[in-house]
């Protein structure tokens, strides 16, 4: 016999491992924690085992599991695979990453949506596009972003009368409303 030193009422019970139900769908931050290269059970390919946890907005911690084919006898599966690990390496500002431990413990935005179930799982997330975060997207693509903002003349009244009437100063927006590049 062991005794517990305590009462076991003196304690809250433990609920189980976790929550496993999806987080809903929708852009998260996430970030891969684990990945390691894994034979299928066929033993004809191989492929990518990884462990994402969700950083934000909500459900922080979460953890999203995905698989991506790189060896199958399927040309297609394996394109498929190889497209994604080449949209999460784009993602996490990597595109030249030959290997996933380039791509660990660094952030990246993705669409996750769920999964439903299928035999004898239960609906599950799956990540279903990467996005880079602003800090990793490639600096050719913040060039564009900067035109608008440089060219502010438009905004400014020509003239005393469009001063004195926001809507005369602007005609092609309403009154009282910022146009995109105003904000």
């Amino acid at each position: 016999m062991a005794r517990f030193g305590f009462t076991a009422s003196e304690y809250e019970p433990d609920s189980g491992p976790g929550n496993y139900e999806p987080i809903p769908e929708g852009e998260y931050q996430l970030m891969c924690e684990e990945a390691e290269e894994k034979q299928t059970a066929a033993k004809t390919g191989s492929y990518i085992k990884a462990k994402f946890r969700v950083l934000g907005p909500t459900n922080a911690n979460r953890l999203i599991f995905m698989n991506f084919n790189i060896h199958n006898p399927s040309a297609k599966a394996e394109e498929i695979g190889r497209r994604q690990i080449s949209g999460w390496a784009m993602a996490c500002g990597r595109p030249n990453a030959a290997d996933t431990d380039e791509l660990l413990n660094l952030p990246f935005s993705a669409d996750v949506t769920i999964e439903p179930a299928s035999g004898q799982y239960g609906p599950q997330n799956r990540i279903s596009g990467f996005k880079a975060p602003a800090g990793n997207a490639p600096k050719a693509s913040a060039a564009p972003k900067a035109a608008p903002a440089a060219a502010p003349a438009p905004a400014a009244p020509a003239t005393p009368a469009a001063a004195a009437s926001p809507a005369a100063a602007s005609p092609s927006k309403p009154a009282g409303k910022k146009a995109p590049w105003d904000e």
